[in-house]
């Protein structure tokens, strides 16, 4: 025999129905249930990304700053020779003046990346806890109470619990999202420009320190003999020009170089603030197109119950 419900019964049903589903949101049942569906694979996917990004931030930055620190000891130390007493000085460091700069700024973007990322990851936590424990079980009972009194004055409760809604869902998955398009966009266009640029500085600093263009002050004891004033001027006239050639070297690649320190400013600045920007710009324009067009809800619509 078919039981006849009347609509007082639906929204009574309704009604529980919906706070059941707020107290789920509120005691992180519905988190827990979600990590069973293939939304987890969302929230791995974000994490696994902000996690490697940012061991890709510190492993950068600390390749920078240790290519900054050998070049600011170059630039502290004067190479100094003297042939028969004719003094040649050679300030190897001078060359690597505008390198260093673009590495001074570099390291500014750097940090600002590691930061966004550290940001990302605290927002995600709270975001975890604000979407659905708390915005969304303010959604849920200011539905439940919409059943009944759908409007107060000028009040709309069931287009404040729908709107509530569209945030609480919001919030929770925004920065899963973000995370995953830019790792689509790093993945595909800004991977092969990182790994040759990071390459290419670890080499870069290998190749001043190899230069041995600081080399410790050694004391001899000494020798006034005619042979001994020969010998020396002999060895620092070739420490000049193996020196001269080494800052050759160095000043014909200096382009190279900074053409990587460009690269991986631009692999960055993508990564860790434009796209995140743009998707969260884009996220908002959707959200406030639905809102201002009521494109989900009708205004001319009344709560009814399903029959």
């Amino acid at each position: 025999m078919p039981i006849n419900l009347t609509e007082t019964h639906k929204k009574a049903l309704w009604s529980v129905l919906v706070i059941l589903f707020g107290v789920l949101a509120y005691t992180s049942t519905l988190n827990r249930w979600l990590d069973q569906t293939f939304l987890q694979q969302v929230d791995k996917k974000g994490n696994l990304y902000l996690d490697a990004a940012l061991e890709r931030s510190i492993y950068t930055f600390a390749i920078v700053r240790g290519l900054n620190g050998v070049i600011s000891v170059i630039q502290n130390t004067q190479v100094s020779i003297s042939p028969a007493g004719v003094g040649v000085s050679l300030a190897a460091g001078e060359i690597l003046d505008p390198v260093n700069d673009l590495l001074e700024r570099f390291s500014w973007v750097m940090m600002l990346s590691i930061c966004s990322l550290g940001l990302q990851e605290v927002l995600n936590e709270i975001g975890d806890w604000l979407g659905f424990n708390v915005l969304l079980t303010m959604a849920m009972l200011i539905m439940a109470l919409a059943i009944w009194i759908p409007r107060f004055g000028i009040f709309n409760f069931r287009f404040l619990g729908y709107r509530i809604l569209v945030v609480s869902l919001i919030v929770r998955f925004c920065i899963p999202i973000v995370a995953i398009a830019s790792d689509k966009v790093y993945n595909l266009f800004l991977a092969d420009r990182y790994t040759q640029a990071t390459q290419a500085l670890d080499n870069f600093k290998k190749e001043i320190k190899d230069t041995g263009l600081v080399a410790p002050d050694t004391q001899k004891a000494a020798d006034d003999s005619v042979f001994a004033d020969i010998k020396k001027y002999y060895q620092n006239a070739t420490d000049i020009v193996q020196l001269r050639a080494k800052i050759d070297v160095l000043k014909d690649r200096l382009g190279d170089y900074a053409k990587h320190i460009i690269n991986l400013t631009i692999v960055f600045v993508i990564q860790t603030i434009l796209i995140p920007l743009l998707v969260l710009w884009l996220l908002i324009k959707i959200v406030n197109y639905f809102f201002v067009n009521n494109v989900l809800f009708p205004t001319g619509r009344t709560f009814n119950s399903p029959t």
